[in-house]
């Protein structure tokens, strides 16, 4: 993915000295890997002009003295995170409240949804603009993203620059580490979808009450009267109506639901289904999607078009004209007759989701994945258990193993797979050579799966950042 988007590259308030310049204020935030208070100086040689710390926050003697010479002044706040966010929309003028803003979260399917309102939003006649995991973009214009939901900084810069390109509507896929560290606060939502739960992120979380808990914030956040749907077939969900009497319920085959589907499955012709709606019945269909799981996505966001008042012709229209979305179910022929799947599934849940799925469409399904490193260790022998159930043949390699051992995350990844399955598998820490094997080992009727990285264009090996995509080594094939 090339950038295209263009963001200002010196920010009025900031966390990050990437982004300081001349008259910058510099929030020193003390993070989980990196401590900003180890950057002031270099925060000060850049032209910050005013230093924020907590309020418990001892500084050198140097520091003190560097701030003297450059006449700079300290400041000393109780939160510097919730300080970020509300000092970095104030100088701004409060740019989220000049837009309509549609938070979409979850523990999978965020992006998808994201995707899908956005472009429904837009072929309903309206500017838009979306942040996500894969990449953010203001009308069609795009650049590569690190974070699912970004720092505030960023996303006040973000917002700002959606105001002066007339953005009318900004889709924010919202993960529960922005809503845990402030990253959205002061930002009002005209309408929420909570695609699903599950269990994710206990490296962050203490346990998945504090997960969920986290979640359901970005409700505290939304508009009085604005829309806000829940996938009711997901057990925790249909928890939150408890606690939000308001909130509308959507799912598969439920007539009793806000909004509902019939779902006819399909793999080369994708998905299509029917939704009932003021009296009539309605076929929609999205050829670049697939599957049960992306169906709760597609009625997701049907449900907060159609609560938008967007007609069901338009979102119709839209659904069909769908693009895809990079590194999620993209689909390559290959040179041998092979069909590959480049997808981002990296949870025992989504992992199940799309397995069984490819399984009921070939014979023979080949998978290759891995497992991030100083990520939620007890996942991976779970993920090599789903993965045994549906696969034929099991390739496991590297997913960005950042400081861990790559051999050890594999052999804790085959600790899941039953001893009779065990043959079938295959270990290449190389990825390249990984995908290389698969495509090897595979004929005219199988799936290729490749799981975990989807769109990302880069390796996390120990403190190196190195090139490389899943999809250019598949095309490579060809």
């Amino acid at each position: 993915m090339k950038d295209t988007l263009t963001l200002p590259q010196v920010f009025p308030v900031t966390c990050h000295t990437n982004y300081v310049g001349p008259g910058s204020t510099f929030i020193a935030i003390k993070g989980y890997k990196e401590d900003g208070r180890n950057y002031i100086h270099l925060a000060l040689e850049k032209g910050a002009t005013t230093i924020i710390v907590q309020r418990d926050t001892k500084l050198s003697a140097d520091i003190h003295k560097q701030i003297r010479e450059k006449g700079a002044q300290i400041q000393f706040v109780e939160n510097t995170r919730a300080t970020l966010a509300h000092l970095s929309a104030h100088v701004l003028n409060y740019p989220a409240k000049k837009l309509r803003i549609i938070g979409i979260t979850g523990t999978k399917g965020k992006t998808t949804t994201t995707f899908l309102v956005e472009h429904i939003l837009k072929e309903a006649g309206y500017k838009t603009a979306r942040i996500s995991s894969v990449n953010n973009a203001i009308l069609g214009k795009s650049k590569r993203s690190s974070l699912t939901t970004p720092s505030a900084d960023y996303l006040q810069i973000f917002f700002d620059q959606c105001v002066k390109n007339g953005v009318e509507w900004v889709v924010l896929e919202v993960a529960a580490h922005a809503l845990a560290l402030d990253r959205t606060a002061g930002i009002s939502f005209d309408g929420v979808v909570f695609t699903n739960f599950e269990s994710e992120h206990l490296e962050f979380f203490k346990d998945l009450n504090e997960y969920f808990n986290t979640k359901l914030r970005i409700f505290e956040q939304l508009k009085p009267g604005a829309p806000a749907f829940i996938n009711d077939d997901n057990i925790w969900c249909k928890k939150i109506p408890s606690y939000y009497p308001f909130i509308k319920r959507f799912g598969i085959d439920k007539p009793e639901l806000d909004i509902t589907a019939l779902v006819d499955h399909g793999w080369e012709n994708r998905l299509s289904f029917t939704i009932p709606w003021q009296a009539r019945k309605h076929k929609l269909i999205c050829p670049t999607l697939f599957g049960n799981f992306n169906a709760y996505n597609i009625i997701g966001a049907v449900g907060i078009s159609l609560n938008l008042n967007i007609p069901m012709e338009t979102i119709a229209a839209a659904l069909y004209s769908f693009p895809g979305i990079p590194g999620r179910q993209d689909y390559y022929k290959l040179p041998n007759g092979a069909t590959c799947i480049i997808d981002y599934a990296h949870t025992p849940e989504s992992f199940k989701a799309i397995l069984s799925f490819l399984r009921a469409c070939t014979d023979h399904l080949i998978v290759i994945f891995g497992a991030g490193g100083e990520r939620d260790q007890r996942k991976r022998p779970l993920i090599g258990k789903e993965a045994a159930l549906y696969a034929d043949i099991i390739i496991l390699t590297t997913d960005n193993p950042r400081s861990e051992n790559p051999y050890q995350i594999i052999e804790d990844i085959f600790t899941g797979i039953p001893p009779e399955k065990e043959s079938n598998v295959f270990q290449e820490v190389d990825r390249a050579k990984a995908i290389k094997k698969a495509y090897n080992l595979s004929s005219a009727n199988s799936i290729i799966t490749i799981l975990g990285k989807g769109a990302e264009e880069s390796q996390i090996i120990g403190n190196s950042i190195l090139p490389f995509s899943d999809k250019v080594t598949i095309l490579e094939l060809s």
